[in-house]
């Protein structure tokens, strides 16, 4: 039986029709649960409620969780999806190639370490120099500092936060004067009613001021100042990020090990678009993505350290 060529063009056509219209489906139906960094919790939660608010056919709901887990868990597939605060690493990207998994990682926005401490606290700022010589507990400054600063406290082992500082201070052990807390929420509890001590804390808990739970938050403690070089000091915020200013910022990323077309790579366009980067910057954090000043601003590469 012959084909005319007109017939031919309809058919193709339509074929390439279906299969675009079965991939944009696909991408905004069905079920997802992905694994979220708890630091992000502010703006993963607000991120799957519009998405599944916009396409009704689908329901995308985060599991918040601590980045050593996240990542593994991903690596064993128990999640298509996750947001944390770091990209793979060589070993790890090489565990998922023997898996036959080669995820797809965007970064999404730009975050920081909040240095915290009690309202009452006299101190408002620290440098870099300092906050490592307290980590570690080494430094000539360190008798001087200890009389200001009596604890420091992290949200939890296993968190991106404690990988962040691990990594700034090259791995050394740290200092007796330093513990954790299980969750950020009993990490700032404690700060809030203990003056002399820093807390540290992903700054997404603390960004967006409208944010009923952050204003309550903010009532009891107070962000420190940072300085790279002693003199300039400067606090988290979407400013210091623009302009890379704040010492301790790190980026956002999303990590898909799904297929083109999936519902886990269309939640990530919808973050990545105009829409989902708005979300980023209203909860008070830097969009990677931003039409700022009626420029298109493009933050990679990144150089952060």
């Amino acid at each position: 039986m012959k084909i005319s060529f007109v017939n031919l063009v309809i058919f193709l056509v339509l074929f390439f029709s279906c299969g675009e219209e079965k991939n944009k489906q696909a991408a905004t139906y069905g079920k997802l649960s992905f694994g979220a960094d708890e630091g992000i919790q502010y703006i993963a939660a607000p991120e799957a409620s519009l998405f599944s608010y916009f396409y009704k056919e689908s329901s995308v709901t985060p599991i918040f969780g601590k980045e050593t887990q996240l990542v593994e868990d991903f690596i064993n597939n128990k999640f298509p999806l996750i947001l944390c605060y770091r990209d793979f690493t060589k070993e790890e990207k090489q565990l998922l190639k023997e898996r036959s998994v080669i995820p797809y990682s965007t970064v999404i926005g730009l975050e920081g370490l909040a240095l915290i401490t009690a309202k009452n606290n006299p101190d408002s700022a620290i440098s870099v120099k300092d906050l490592k010589c307290i980590l570690t507990g080494k430094g000539d400054s360190l008798a001087a500092l200890q009389k200001k600063w009596k604890n420091l406290v992290f949200d939890g082992t296993g968190t991106g936060n404690f990988r962040f500082i691990d990594s700034m201070i090259r791995h050394q052990p740290l200092s007796p004067y330093c513990f954790t807390k299980k969750t950020p929420e009993e990490c700032i509890d404690f700060v809030s009613k203990n003056p002399g001590t820093i807390g540290i804390v992903s700054f997404g808990l603390l960004a967006d001021k409208n944010d009923l739970r952050v204003k309550e938050t903010r009532k009891k403690i107070k962000i420190l100042s940072v300085s790279e070089d002693g003199k300039n000091y400067f606090v988290p915020a979407q400013q210091s990020f623009f302009n890379f200013d704040y010492p301790l910022m790190r980026k956002i990323y999303m990590h898909s090990r799904d297929a083109d077309g999936s519902l886990a790579m269309g939640f990530i366009s919808y973050v990545s678009s105009e829409e989902g980067q708005l979300v980023i910057k209203q909860g008070g954090l830097m969009p990677a993505r931003l039409a700022w000043n009626n420029m298109h601003v493009v933050f990679e590469p990144m150089k952060i350290k």
